[in-house]
């Protein structure tokens, strides 16, 4: 359960900070610091900071070698899918493609001896 949290707060916030990204404005100067991001760039952090804690504990219960690359495999297709029906984004055939091999390596490396 915590696996399923993690993947899906690690991917919305990702998703979040690049909605919020178009009102983002960094202004640096000898007198002046102003940072502003939208409210749902500050959800975006908010979520993203709980999946790394949540990543934090789950590293520790895993063997990394395992729960890495199925981590990364499932993220990955999670913002496909969130990038093509949230932001809008055109998805390639190739990503198509590369969802099916990592699904393929996902049930692979679940498979016990």
């Amino acid at each position: 359960m915590v696996f399923v949290l993690y993947l899906i707060l690690s991917t919305l916030g990702m998703t979040f900070i690049k909605m919020g990204g178009d009102d983002l404005n960094f202004v640096l100067s000898k007198s002046v610091f102003q940072f502003r991001i939208a409210f749902i760039g500050i959800i975006g952090i908010v979520f993203y900071l709980i999946s790394f804690i949540l990543w934090i504990i789950i590293i520790s219960k895993y063997n990394l070698s395992f729960i890495s690359p199925i981590a990364s495999g499932l993220a990955y297709i999670l913002i496909i899918l969130s990038s093509k029906f949230l932001l809008k984004e055109s998805i390639s055939s190739y990503q198509y493609g590369g969802i099916v091999i990592i699904l393929i390596g996902v049930v692979l490396m679940n498979i016990k001896k």
